[in-house]
């Protein structure tokens, strides 16, 4: 049976005691039916920060029955940031100061997935990754998987604007993953041509992509970016039906009321 390794990458502690269901349930539950899938969890471990004004509990991932786990301390990675070249240039007002941070933070750990699926290349046909803070409201379709070569990959596509790409979900063969997971070490040439004011981290997805000729599939997988203070983002164009889904999902886990971020 073909391998598939799932990665959850970021702040897993955030919020994974309220997504962790929804990641399993709809995404490797799926992969299962016609895979033999690994997980793998790449934490940024804040140590005692307060995320999203909330302290958290840095344990909350032994929920996830993983097989491999890395984790790289807030403090390290941000002395690590700090040297990749153009760092130093701010994109006001969106790729600028707290959300550049938190950007170059995601993409440095993604740097680390990278080198886990370099090592491991010749193991996994596929490499999912996604943010461990995405509550899925919809199964993932492994029939998306059919027309996957090392050209191409799988994003959601229902956060996006103008030429952007939904970053913090992708699937493709581990050759494709690996290229896009260490964009960071392209940053500089990435951004030489980027209007001041048009920079967010889903155009450097999307400008890495186009530079690297890296073309795309678009899932009709919806999530939502869950808080840890228990707020979340959702769709640009929201639509009742997720609601009602979204809704059911909240009643299940007994949580009241949830404030919205648009």
């Amino acid at each position: 049976m073909k391998k598939v390794i799932v990665c959850l990458t970021g702040v897993i502690n955030r919020s994974i005691k309220y997504t962790w269901d929804s990641i399993k349930n709809n995404i490797i539950d799926q992969l299962k039916k016609e895979y033999e899938v690994d997980i793998a969890v790449f934490n940024n471990n804040v140590e005692d920060c307060k995320v999203d004004g909330v302290k958290i509990n840095n344990n909350d991932m032994s929920i996830i029955p993983y097989n491999f786990i890395f984790e790289y301390k807030q403090t390290f990675i941000d002395s690590e940031i700090v040297k990749i070249d153009g760092y130093d240039k701010e994109f006001p007002p969106y790729f600028t100061k707290g959300y550049k941070k938190n950007g170059f933070r995601l993409m440095y750990i993604e740097s680390k997935v990278a080198d886990f699926l370099e090592k491991n290349k010749d193991v996994y046909k596929y490499a999912l990754i996604t943010n461990a803070d995405y509550l899925y409201l919809n199964k993932f379709s492994t029939k998306s998987l059919i027309n996957i070569n090392e050209k191409n990959i799988i994003t959601c596509c229902h956060w996006e604007t103008g030429n952007m790409w939904t970053d913090g979900f992708y699937v493709g063969t581990t050759f494709s993953i690996i290229k896009i997971m260490n964009r960071i070490n392209q940053y500089n040439s990435l951004i030489s041509n980027v209007k001041i004011n048009k920079l967010t981290y889903e155009h450097i997805l999307s400008n890495y992509c186009l530079n690297e000729n890296i073309t795309r599939f678009k899932t009709d997988l919806i999530f939502f970016k869950f808080r840890a203070n228990k707020k979340i983002k959702i769709l640009r164009i929201f639509d009742k039906k997720i609601f009602k889904i979204y809704d059911s999902y909240l009643k299940s886990k007994n949580i009241e009321k949830l404030d919205l971020i648009y």
